[in-house]
């Protein structure tokens, strides 16, 4: 189901190894994400949200009536009139607020609500306005995309954090089998990625395939920046403790990290990152002489890049790691990913909570 499936579920990820998957039943999915849609009409509600005219969605949504002739002006050609003057408004009538309350979360053919709308279009007061008036964050278009996906699709930093901070989940809807943080990590939207795993989104991404209990590396979105050589993206999920120890799928040559950074022709700054948080086992040459052994005879696509990392992996093991990166690696390890971001609340030093949480590594390159 190729091409529908696309349509369905929204986003185009680079091959069917690397889209993410779930279980579901597709009958219940289709049936939720169409269900209220029907014949339904674009509203004027729609109409204000597009043009992200907050003034006039909220006096929408105020229940009063607006005059006839107010109605049928083009805004695109009156942009600053005002609707603050009392001759556009009558009194408040039950049936006036009963009308802005089925429009709050009407939606139009594509399943769309004035807040997924202004959400797409980067309309922040209005996705403000509409938060406050009480519209539901969490319903998908026909594509299962919710108002926050939208907004992080689309790189609307301030949408994303409107919606977030009026509580909208930052993992999406479950309809749909990609994730915000899995299309961030792709498009390299660092201030994105950044306020979703602020949030609590997870960062090896709700549906990961697992084999066994790790999940496969080519479903999760540490991949996509290994892909797209997305480094600060890279650099964000990994020190904020996406999972390393992948499982590995000899099927597929980008199954794990290191492999995949080779493959992909990535600088060495990738490589340097995922010794620092433990991606290798410490004194164990087998798997870094195979990696070396396997890219270092490749004829096609050889760089620099490339031998640089082939150069790196055969070093590392030539001298030991300092015994306080042992130490950060053991901690975070036992930790995991769900518990790092506590760890700035702990009664610790401020020196070593810094250093637990690659403080400096936020700001300045990556050495080891």
């Amino acid at each position: 189901m190729g091409k529908t499936a696309d349509m369905i579920f929204g986003e185009h990820i680079t091959s069917d190894d690397d889209r993410p998957t779930s279980e579901c039943d597709i009958k219940e999915v289709v049936r939720s994400m169409f269900s209220g849609i029907g014949g339904a009409e674009e509203s004027k509600l729609h109409v204000a949200a597009r043009r992200g005219n907050h003034e006039l969605v909220r006096s929408l949504l105020s229940g009063r009536p607006i005059k006839p002739r107010q109605l049928h002006i083009d805004m695109s050609r009156h942009p600053d009139l005002s609707f603050d003057r009392e001759e556009f408004y009558g009194e408040i009538t039950e049936a006036g607020e009963r009308l802005a309350r089925e429009s709050l979360n009407r939606r139009d053919k594509f399943g769309c609500t004035s807040l997924w709308i202004a959400a797409s279009r980067g309309h922040s007061e209005t996705v403000r306005v509409l938060c406050e008036s009480g519209a539901d964050l969490e319903i998908p278009n026909v594509k299962a995309q919710t108002a926050l996906f939208a907004a992080a699709k689309h790189n609307h930093v301030a949408c994303l954090k409107e919606l977030l901070d009026a509580g909208a989940n930052p993992e999406g809807s479950i309809l749909n089998l990609s994730t915000p943080i899995y299309i961030a990590a792709r498009e390299n939207f660092v201030e994105i990625l950044r306020l979703l795993i602020k949030y609590g989104a997870d960062v090896n991404g709700r549906n990961a395939n697992l084999i066994g209990n790790s999940p496969h590396f080519g479903s999760v979105p540490l991949y996509m920046t290994v892909v797209y050589r997305n480094f600060e993206c890279f650099k964000l999920l990994i020190l904020n403790g996406a999972e390393l120890q992948t499982s590995s799928n000899d099927k597929s040559r980008g199954s794990n990290a290191v492999k995949a950074v080779l493959r992909h022709q990535c600088d060495v700054r990738f490589l340097k990152l995922i010794a620092l948080c433990g991606g290798f086992q410490h004194g164990d040459r087998t798997y870094i002489d195979e990696a070396a052994k396997v890219f270092g005879q490749f004829r096609h696509g050889q760089s620099s890049m490339r031998q640089e990392c082939v150069a790196f992996l055969q070093e590392l093991c030539k001298q030991p790691m300092k015994l306080t990166h042992l130490c950060r690696i053991s901690i975070r390890r036992s930790l995991g990913h769900n518990r790092l971001r506590s760890l700035k609340d702990l009664y610790l030093p401020a020196s070593i909570k810094r250093f637990l949480l690659f403080t400096e590594l936020l700001r300045d390159e990556v050495s080891i």
